[in-house]
């Protein structure tokens, strides 16, 4: 690992350290590739070493700074954007990168079309959960480069509208958009933006793009084969469903390259990735994890552990350390509190499926402020702290949606007990 050489360059006395930053570049593409991740490393001395070895390498890593940008982690891929615009990055490279992630956008609609070829279901759910994250991966890039190329706060300002839940705020967004696009780009971009039936997109993306139809077979077959890890374990779901209901007619080839991935991925057999999926969506039903995206919802399922509780069960208790957190599967969980003195408990809450209990233990080593009782048999995901922030390393974005639905409860109880300011 580049981030491991680094590490091992900067124990080195300084005047050899200064040496080997001087050779650094002499490496070539693939040190310099590997080295973009270290950009958003924890460490400010293996970020400036590897700050140092991307920007020796002048316009020659223009081009691999622009393939790293969207599958960079979020510290990473600010310090991308900057050196970018420090190398004076080409115009002409920003808008081969637009068109390229245009047209990756426009690929993620014809899966989502292929996805309703798939009976109604569970596999049909993931499959078109993780297209619509597919294709607003490629609009955060396609925002994020146009920034660059017009320079300015508008481009954010713009973006930050585009993402309100307010549909007259979105339709602004997109008017200022093509006011500041020239048209090609706009003709291009605005109806994969618009909120139009997947049918019409894929006519105006066919006017400028080879889209043609996948076969439902064809899509998940792309998907069972791929490198990345979501989209092979979302494929391999949807497989598994397929042959089981004897579709698509390549069922029974892809059912032999399912199980070589299967092995591939080391994986348990197929009900172990249906166990995964299933995870994923109920993920995605928590208002917590709600707006995450398809690989972090991946991410958190396969650090979240199955549990149940019996009635009666005190699941976590008041005044104890706790180190996890509880999503309720089924069934339902009554929170108590008592305070010092008092011998009754106090309700606090009455929780149901899809709602959730000891998150603040994630985040912080307080005693638990209440008491988790099951009032019935009860099912449920159990996150342990220690995981949970391994995650975090990976994947930073997930602090911030969580930070974002804290405030947003937090709002919801300061209106409910009726104080009003500047909060």
């Amino acid at each position: 690992m580049i981030n491991v050489s680094i590490r091992a360059m900067l124990s080195l006395p300084v005047s050899v350290q200064s040496t080997a930053r001087q050779h650094l570049p002499l490496f070539g593409s693939a040190a310099v590739r590997a080295a973009i991740p270290a950009l958003g490393d924890e460490d400010a001395a293996v970020r400036d070493a590897a700050r140092a070895l991307v920007e020796g390498r002048g316009d020659a890593a223009i081009p691999l700074l622009t393939e790293a940008l969207p599958g960079a982690g979020i510290f990473a891929r600010a310090a991308i954007i900057r050196i970018l615009d420090g190398l004076g990055v080409k115009e002409q490279t920003l808008l081969a990168f637009i068109d390229a992630k245009v047209e990756e956008g426009y690929r993620a609609v014809v899966m989502m079309r292929s996805a309703e070829e798939i009976p109604p279901g569970r596999s049909r759910e993931v499959l078109s959960l993780m297209c619509r994250n597919r294709l607003s991966e490629a609009t955060h890039e396609i925002f994020r480069a146009l920034g660059l190329l017009l320079k300015g706060g508008r481009v954010q300002f713009i973006q930050e509208s585009y993402s309100d839940r307010d549909e007259s705020v979105r339709e602004q967004a997109l008017e200022a958009l093509e006011n500041v696009l020239t048209p090609e780009i706009a003709r291009k971009l605005l109806p994969l933006l618009e909120d139009l039936p997947l049918d019409l997109k894929l006519a105006a993306g066919g006017r400028h793009y080879r889209l043609a139809a996948a076969s439902l077979g064809e899509a998940l077959g792309e998907m069972v084969d791929s490198p990345h890890a979501a989209d092979a374990l979302c494929g391999l779901m949807c497989v598994g469903e397929a042959c089981r209901r004897g579709k698509p007619p390549l069922a029974e080839d892809l059912r032999g390259r399912a199980e070589a991935r299967i092995a591939s991925l080391k994986i348990q057999g197929g009900k172990a990735v249906e166990d995964l999926m299933e995870k994923v969506l109920t993920l995605k039903g928590v208002p917590i994890f709600a707006h995450l995206q398809f690989k972090e919802l991946l991410a958190i399922a396969s650090i979240s552990r199955d549990v149940s509780f019996e009635p009666g069960d005190a699941i976590i208790r008041q005044g104890e350390r706790g180190y996890t957190m509880y999503i309720i599967v089924s069934g339902r969980v009554r929170i108590v509190s008592r305070a010092d003195g008092d011998r009754l408990d106090v309700q606090l809450a009455a929780l149901k499926e899809n709602d959730y209990f000891g998150e603040m233990a994630l985040f912080d080593d307080s005693p638990r402020s209440a008491t988790a009782v099951a009032e019935g048999p009860v099912a449920a995901l159990r996150i342990e702290k220690r995981e949970f922030r391994d995650m975090l390393r990976e994947y930073p974005g997930v602090s911030i949606m969580i930070c974002e639905e804290f405030c947003r409860r937090l709002r919801r109880t300061i209106e409910k007990v009726g104080v009003h300011g500047g909060v």
